[in-house]
């Protein structure tokens, strides 16, 4: 539901004359970071993404007892398809920038 949000935006400043929207980059911060790269990935009007407290893995948060807003970033079947640093590449060969991977509990990790 949030990537229809985000590429509504998107719609909605394409229909404004005077904005560029070829020059929109896409910005999230913690548990909002999860549905940026789907948007970015998947609507090429986006021209760039930054990604800031981005979960490193699905797998992390499978294998974690402990979590914070883990039911937010829950797709069911995802690790079958592809990871989160597979999805971050999705984006190319436009920017995508990930200012930093976080833990399930949200804990900043080295990448």
């Amino acid at each position: 539901m949030r990537v229809s949000e985000i590429t509504a935006g998107i719609d909605l400043l394409s229909a404004r004359t005077g904005i560029g929207v070829s020059t929109v980059t896409a910005i999230r911060v913690s548990h909002a970071a999860m549905p940026m790269p789907f948007a970015t990935a998947f609507d090429t009007r986006i021209a760039a993404g930054e990604l800031d407290e981005l979960l490193a893995s699905y797998q992390s948060a499978v294998g974690s007892a402990l979590h914070r807003r883990k039911n937010q970033h829950a797709l069911p079947g995802v690790l079958q398809h592809f990871e989160v640093a597979d999805l971050v590449k999705a984006i190319a060969p436009r920017p995508a920038i990930v200012v930093r991977f976080v833990d399930p509990l949200g804990q900043a990790v080295r990448s």
